[in-house]
């Protein structure tokens, strides 16, 4: 991997930056001086001890690409996850470690994911006896494995503390590539069935785990951080346009195929009535911001030549790429082929 400036970012979708709160010393122990590699990525390290600040998904990725081939060492973001401390996220990272017990910490996170990362589509429940918990990351993030191997093997964590370390999955499906190398901390971290490049993430358990209880919560510690979490969402939320929350939720459900009405109501925390009469009052539709969503979306994609046309089919939420490609044709009265040419051609 070439170490270069000037290397093309995706900045539209954000991170808590606290999740890199304990790198710079981690790196130093694997015998990194990470300056330089956050200057390429364009990362101050002052904002990983803020508990506030969001900072770029696709950047922080890169970084962690750039630490991994340094070390030589591709489970170098999952190492990482064990050297983090859980409570560093701030109010949601206090409320986890302090939840009565594991279903409600798990509910708490659902219902406030966008905390820690944007556009993502975040589900948990119950069937029979299972637990099914669903979740994607933001389609216009190309460089997400890192951050997939870290985020997931910081969650494992938070449920072994309930769980015990016997807990495993029955199954983890992961939108990530198969890592080069050693699979092993891979499977010491999320179990023996591990399926890479999924088209989305899914992590499947025994119900029986859900009830299982924090035996050193702090119900008080859970109530007040938990209500700062609740807070902090409904701020984030409050300051966006129901249209513009609409299509961001959209477009993170786009690539499930759960881009249905109920799912994007769902997400917002709001009844379908609701979403559909706040929309009527800015003279638009569902199916229009649908619509609005694929092609924002599209034309986004379209200028990353790292994705391929089929590839960026799947995250528009088409079922092939000869439906995608009318689309495009449609919107722009000319195929993605021509378009990228016209992106690259600009850049």
């Amino acid at each position: 991997m070439p170490l270069e400036y000037g290397v093309s970012f995706s900045d539209h979708a954000l991170v808590a930056a606290s999740l890199a709160g304990g790198l710079t010393s981690y790196a130093e122990q694997r015998g990194v001086d990470i300056s330089r590699f956050l200057d390429i990525c364009g990362l101050d390290p002052a904002t990983f001890r803020d508990t506030t600040a969001r900072i770029s998904f696709d950047r922080l990725g890169y970084l962690f690409e750039l630490l991994s081939h340094e070390t030589k060492d591709p489970a170098f973001a999952l190492k990482y996850a064990d050297a983090y401390r859980l409570g560093d996220t701030g109010p949601l990272g206090f409320a986890m470690l302090n939840a009565p017990d594991l279903r409600t910490m798990w509910t708490l996170f659902a219902r406030v994911a966008e905390l820690v990362v944007d556009a993502t589509y975040y589900s948990v429940r119950e069937e029979g006896d299972l637990v099914i918990n669903e979740w994607s990351y933001s389609p216009t993030v190309t460089r997400f494995a890192p951050f997939s191997d870290m985020g997931t093997a910081i969650f494992v964590r938070h449920i072994r503390n309930f769980t015990g370390q016997e807990w495993e999955p029955i199954l983890m499906d992961l939108q990530r590539p198969k890592p080069q190398g050693d699979l092993a901390p891979f499977h010491a971290a999320f179990g023996t069935v591990i399926n890479f490049g999924a088209r989305h993430n899914r992590c499947i358990f025994p119900r029986k785990y859900f009830d299982c209880k924090l035996p050193n919560a702090d119900e008080r510690v859970y109530e007040i951080m938990s209500q700062v979490c609740l807070d902090a969402w409904s701020a984030l939320n409050t300051r966006l346009d129901v249209m513009v929350r609409a299509r961001n939720v959209i477009m993170g459900l786009l690539q499930t195929g759960r881009a249905d009405l109920a799912n994007v109501a769902h997400q917002m925390a709001m009844s379908e009535r609701s979403l559909q009469r706040r929309l009527a009052e800015r003279n638009t539709t569902f199916g229009t911001l649908i619509d609005e969503a694929r092609r924002a979306l599209s034309d986004i994609l379209l200028s990353n030549d790292e994705l391929s046309l089929v590839e960026i089919a799947h995250r528009c939420g088409y079922g092939s790429a000869a439906a995608y490609s009318r689309a495009v044709s449609g919107w722009h009265g000319k195929p993605p082929g021509s378009l990228r040419r016209k992106f690259a051609t600009k850049s």
